[in-house]
């Protein structure tokens, strides 16, 4: 449970800073791509996706890739 724990805070910390729109958005152009099984498509938009993520945990302070 811990783990998921962290993965429900992790989402409510991002959603409070980009706002639950662009999830949405971000889901949708990774769904579609899978639709229309575009690889190339499904990548670009999964990476977008996590760097979004990985902006708004830094901007929530609970990220970081220095030790």
């Amino acid at each position: 449970a811990p783990l998921t724990e962290l993965l429900k805070r992790s989402r409510l910390e991002t959603l409070s800073i980009s706002g639950i729109q662009k999830a949405i958005d971000e889901h949708t152009a990774i769904l579609e791509a899978i639709i229309k099984k575009d690889p190339d498509m499904a990548v670009e938009a999964m990476s977008k996706h996590l760097q979004t993520a990985e902006e708004n945990l830094k901007a929530a302070g609970k990220f970081s890739l220095e030790s």
